[in-house]
């Protein structure tokens, strides 16, 4: 299976794993598994790193980094196809650009999008679990 990590299911994963659904770990330690982060999950992270709603010691970059070598996980860059896709999604669904961003890869890139946002979850032009 193709997974993509929303910013939410990457910390959880690292940092509180019960948050997310065993199915969602299950999808992620399985060896066939490929799990892809969207570069657009940095400055999510710096962000919550910025404003102390989550401790990133040493800091977010540097975690960030370590969590990526540790797993083997692989990084999706934002390319024209992914930002045309995220400001064209079909039927209504809400403006943060992150959240388009991470759908429109998951869309683009044909892949499972793990997340833990229900308004992704609800949406029903994106495979999604949590």
């Amino acid at each position: 299976m193709r997974v993509l990590l929303d910013t939410c299911a990457l910390i959880h994963i690292v940092k509180d794993p019960h948050r997310l659904s065993h199915h969602a770990h299950a999808l992620v330690n399985d060896p066939a598994s490929e799990v892809f982060l969207s570069v657009a999950t940095i400055p999510e992270l710096s962000c919550l790193a910025s404003i102390k709603r989550i401790d990133f010691a040493p800091h977010w970059k540097i975690w960030y980094r370590r969590v990526i070598d540790a797993y083997g996980w692989n990084l999706i860059d934002i390319d024209t196809r992914v930002a045309e896709e995220a400001w064209s999604l079909p039927e209504d669904f809400h403006r943060d650009p992150t959240d388009r961003i991470l759908v429109a890869t998951a869309r683009v890139h044909r892949l499972l999008l793990i997340t833990t946002d229900r308004r992704i979850l609800d949406y029903p032009h994106v495979d999604s679990t949590n």
